[in-house]
């Protein structure tokens, strides 16, 4: 049988897929550039021992979609972390001015506390990318920084330190937070991670997965959405930027 010949309308459709995969590598490649732009900016911040974290957020509606990808994953699920956030930044805005975010981060009440560094953040859909760098504390001293936060300046923690010195703070203050849960699931060979994100003024609900591979992994995690379908966005705001702005869009 002879195969029909695609019409003008098929090849403005193909076309137009084409153009529109051509816009969002461009898009991501902007992205990139952007973000080690800032970062030299910036004086690179902590660019000779920072790495770039760079994972792929897609927000979900609501609980019904949350329940169904953790239903559609259970056979994978690895282990759900209760994560209560704590911010800070420097009594002047030393750190928020220079768009860094200092995190302590608890695991499951007190069985684990993780200073983390975050700078120049990048989300451009749906793949975000930023300067990232970590360090396990001791948990009782990470309570004893949230309940008086000058503490923070005065810890033999090496991130902390450097934090200290590279931002002039002479001390701290606490900006709050917020608590996830997060359940991890180990999937195709991804690390893919759900949360459920409790704000004082609402939840949302995320899929996250980080990548060396962001286009990719963005590409198989909507096709498998969309297949169980459950829908989903393009995430376009860091969970600290929605906590600081105080609205779920």
């Amino acid at each position: 049988m002879l195969k029909r010949k695609p019409t003008r309308l098929e090849f403005k459709e193909a076309d137009d897929k084409e153009d529109l995969e051509q816009a969002r590598k461009s898009a991501s490649a902007a992205a990139a550039a952007a973000a080690a732009a800032s970062s030299a900016e910036s004086g690179g911040l902590f660019s000779s021992v920072l790495g770039m974290e760079v994972e792929v957020k897609l927000k979900l509606p609501g609980r019904e979609a949350h329940e169904k990808v953790a239903s559609s994953l259970k056979a994978f699920h690895e282990v759900t972390h209760m994560q209560e956030n704590v911010f800070f930044d420097g009594a002047n805005k030393e750190l928020s001015s220079k768009r860094a975010v200092l995190r302590l981060r608890f695991y499951n009440g007190d069985g684990k506390c993780v200073v983390t560094f975050k700078g120049n953040a990048v989300i451009v859909d749906g793949i975000s990318r930023g300067e990232e760098l970590e360090e396990d504390i001791d948990v009782s001293l990470g309570r004893a920084c949230v309940a008086e936060p000058w503490r923070l300046a005065t810890t033999t923690c090496k991130l902390l330190n450097k934090v200290v010195a590279d931002f002039a703070c002479e001390d701290f203050v606490c900006l709050g937070g917020f608590r996830n849960v997060r359940t991890v699931f180990n999937w195709e060979g991804l690390k893919i991670e759900l949360d459920e994100t409790q704000y004082d003024f609402g939840t949302t609900y995320e899929v996250e997965c980080e990548s060396t591979d962001p286009e990719r992994v963005r590409e198989v995690l909507g096709d498998f959405l969309k297949s169980k379908g459950i829908e989903f966005t393009y995430s376009t705001k860091s969970k600290f930027a929605v906590f600081r702005s105080g609205k779920i869009e």
